[in-house]
C-alpha cells in the first residue's frame, strides 16, 4: 500500500466514492469549493467543465470535516506517513507523559507539594537510620555485657 502524492482527480469521482446520498454529495460538493477558494487548496477546472482536486488534499479534508466518511475513504489515502523516533521506553510503553499543567500557578504549587514530599522522605530516612543505629548500639551493648558475664564464668564464647 503506497501512500499517493499529488494526484489530480475529477471532483465528482472522489465524491461519488465517499457516499451515494445525493444531498451529502451537493454539500461535500459545494463545501470542498468554498473552502478551497478560502484557503487556496488544488482545485483546477479543466476543459470538460469538471473540477479536477488534489485527491491527498480532498480526502485529508474529508477526514478532518467529515469524520463518518473516513470508512470511505479509498484504501491508499487513508495511510498517512509518519517518521518517528523512539526509545526503549517508548517501545515497552514504560514512560511517563509529562504532566498537564493548566495554568503556572498550578504547576509551581505541584512542584512545590513534590518538592515537600521528598523533603518529607529524606526526614523519614534520616529518623530510621538514626532509629538503627541506635538499635545497633543497644545490642552492642547486651552483646559486650553477655561476653563479660561469660569470661567471668569461665565459658567458651564462640
Amino acid at each position: 500500500m503506497d501512500v499517493v502524492d499529488a494526484k489530480l482527480i475529477p471532483l465528482y469521482e472522489a465524491i461519488k466514492k465517499l457516499t451515494t446520498d445525493s444531498k451529502l454529495r451537493k454539500k461535500l460538493h459545494d463545501d470542498y469549493n468554498y473552502r478551497a477558494r478560502k484557503i487556496n487548496l488544488t482545485l483546477t477546472n479543466s476543459k470538460t467543465e469538471s473540477y479536477q482536486v488534489d485527491a491527498k488534499q480532498f480526502y485529508d479534508w474529508v477526514k478532518l470535516k467529515f469524520p463518518d466518511l473516513k470508512v470511505n475513504i479509498p484504501e491508499e489515502y487513508r495511510v498517512t506517513q509518519y517518521q518517528a523516533i523512539g526509545s526503549a521506553q517508548w517501545a515497552l510503553n514504560t514512560y511517563a507523559p509529562a504532566p498537564k499543567f493548566s495554568t503556572l500557578d498550578e504547576a509551581k504549587q505541584i512542584i512545590q507539594d513534590q518538592a515537600d514530599e521528598i523533603r518529607d522522605l529524606k526526614n523519614m530516612l534520616k529518623d530510621t537510620n538514626e532509629e538503627h543505629k541506635q538499635a545497633l548500639a543497644k545490642v552492642k551493648i547486651k552483646a559486650d555485657k553477655w561476653d563479660h558475664w561469660n569470661k567471668e564464668k569461665g565459658h567458651r564464647v564462640k
